[in-house]
């Protein structure tokens, strides 16, 4: 196991990992990861375990990012109001809503 951690590692998280819905906002780092109702999410946690796990182990490195809202060029979120595609679009500031 100690070979696959070599070097450091990112990986792609997602917030649907949070408790649902949360017991107080601000969502921060203390907001339990727990969730029954999604494989994908609980499958993340794992992830996020294993890599915090071995962090605490043996040092190694790692960045977590836990986005909210993704897209790529088949999936592009453009209904539904605010979108930070169409601010791009129009040549706006992208909201940043919160801390970022």
């Amino acid at each position: 196991m100690k070979v696959l951690f070599i070097g450091g590692t990112g990986i792609i998280s997602s917030a649907s990992i949070y408790q649902t819905p949360p017991e107080k906002l601000p969502i921060t780092e203390e907001t339990p990861l727990e969730t029954p109702f999604w494989a994908y999410s609980r499958n993340k946690i794992a992830c996020e375990n294993l890599l915090r796990k071995e962090y605490e182990n043996s040092g190694f490195p790692c960045t977590i990012v836990r986005p909210s809202h993704t897209y790529d060029k088949t999936l592009i979120p453009i209904t539904g109001g605010y979108t930070a595609l169409e601010r791009m679009r129009k040549g706006v500031p992208v909201v940043v809503h919160g801390d970022g």
